[in-house]
């Protein structure tokens, strides 16, 4: 948490701060978007008969794993970007504040 002295102007770390939490908040959105796009692209553009050969091998479950963590590396950014959002928010409030004084 970043603690500002209520005298003191916003500092130019306050500014940098709020980029990079934008740019952070952006990449994660791209990742997460990239993650989500390539999981239903993927699927959809097997054909069937390779989809039969997976049924009946070890490879079914390990793309399952693997889907499994892709999943999970989403749930990963999703929370990684909500907890960026809130940063974000706080500082956006912290410097609507001091840019009224």
């Amino acid at each position: 948490m970043v603690l500002i002295n209520n005298s003191e102007k916003p500092s130019e770390d306050l500014d940098d701060r709020i980029k990079e939490l934008k740019q952070s908040k952006k990449k994660a959105d791209e990742k997460n978007q990239l993650l989500h796009s390539f999981l239903l692209n993927d699927i959809g553009s097997k054909d069937l008969d390779y989809l039969r050969e997976l049924l009946n091998g070890q490879q079914l479950i390990k793309i399952l794993a693997e889907l499994d963590d892709r999943r999970q590396d989403i749930k990963g950014l999703k929370y990684d970007l909500n907890i960026k959002n809130e940063e974000l928010s706080k500082l956006s409030s912290q410097l609507e504040y001091f840019e009224k004084k």
